[in-house]
């Protein structure tokens, strides 16, 4: 048995305490976990071995795809460590086990226990997809319809979850270069519109991850999704403003979109050629933009570099996209209890 050099952690939380301490949760560093299942060991007092997770899979355990056992058993950061706690300490010492060492199958969990049945995560900035939605829907459908209308939903979430994740000082550089490459790639014939939306969707973490919760076809009947909170309700808000707002909005759209093509400026790798145009489309992006809650130019413009053009055309997508999500709402076939049709 080969054990590292000791290393420190901090307490976060007792997780299940049954006369004792039974499960942990430590953090090393941030963005990073150990989660601790109590021994029984003659050497320590309250001796446990953990695992050294990523935020990611911490994450899968409190949306329950894994149990605790495969969390234990399978940590992403491969790592595993055994330590004697003290909960009248913030800091536990650490001692490296590898994973061939036999108190780390010995003490693995069982199969089948689950987030929920210890105390819940607290006081870590960690979101979870755990608002659940509804639309209801009436009328008639066809399969692709279904298909289009949770399409859009998906598209318009995810970007409101990507623009939240590069404001947010903690997101980490590399999360931050993913987005902006997302972003810019479509605009230098590196891909499509398509392509920048499954980008937004493909990269964004599981916490915030848009699902099916429920769903009845029959009319009437519902489409239920789990989702983060505010990235949901941002897009309900841009959707609320489109109902009351849409002519103006699609004139702001059409000015801006006609500058574009009048320039020819709407193919891919085109270029600003003077100071006056530029100036031109900066105020025609900002008009559309203040009819779209929650979204900026200055947000675009620094997730793209400074690309005005790109931060335009990112607008124009996005209303296209709200458009073809407000129809279904239009028609009386999709509803929301906070989208009034005006």
């Amino acid at each position: 048995m080969a054990i590292a050099q000791p290393a420190h952690a901090k307490l976060l939380q007792v997780l299940l305490w049954y006369e004792e301490p039974q499960i942990v949760l430590l953090q090393p560093r941030p963005h990073e976990f150990i989660v601790g299942v109590a021994i029984d060991s003659e050497e320590m007092h309250s001796g446990f071995v953990g695992a050294h997770v990523s935020v990611r899979q911490l994450v899968q355990y409190m949306m329950q795809k894994i149990d605790l056992r495969y969390l234990y058993l399978k940590p992403d950061l491969k790592k595993w460590w055994i330590f004697d706690l003290d909960t009248e300490s913030d800091t536990v010492s650490l001692k490296r086990l590898k994973g061939s060492d036999s108190r780390v199958d010995d003490n693995a969990p069982e199969t089948g226990f689950f987030y929920r049945f210890h105390d819940e995560i607290k006081n870590i900035d960690i979101q979870v997809a755990n608002s659940v939605q509804k639309f209801d829907i009436d009328g008639s459908w066809e399969l692709g319809e279904f298909s289009q209308f949770y399409g859009q939903v998906e598209d318009i979430y995810y970007l409101f979850h990507s623009v939240d994740e590069y404001k947010n000082p903690s997101s980490s550089y590399t999360r931050k270069k993913q987005i902006e490459d997302s972003l810019v790639r479509p605009f230098r014939g590196g891909g499509s519109y398509r392509g920048m939306y499954n980008d937004f969707a493909n990269d964004n973490d599981r916490a915030a991850k848009l699902r099916v919760n429920g769903i009845q076809y029959h009319s009437p009947g519902y489409v239920e999704v789990r989702a983060l909170e505010k990235p949901f309700e941002d897009s309900i808000k841009l959707l609320q403003n489109f109902s009351s707002s849409r002519d103006e909005i699609k004139g702001y759209y059409r000015a801006l979109h006609g500058t574009l093509s009048k320039n020819k400026l709407l193919k891919k790798e085109s270029r600003i050629t003077s100071t006056e145009l530029r100036d031109t489309i900066s105020d025609q992006a900002k008009e559309l933009a203040t009819q779209m809650p929650g979204l900026s130019v200055d947000d675009f413009l620094r997730m793209t570099g400074g690309e005005l053009l790109v931060s335009a055309k990112v607008l124009l997508s996005i209303v296209r996209r709200v458009d073809k999500l407000f129809q279904f709402f239009d028609e009386g076939r999709a509803k929301h209890p906070r989208i009034f049709i005006d």
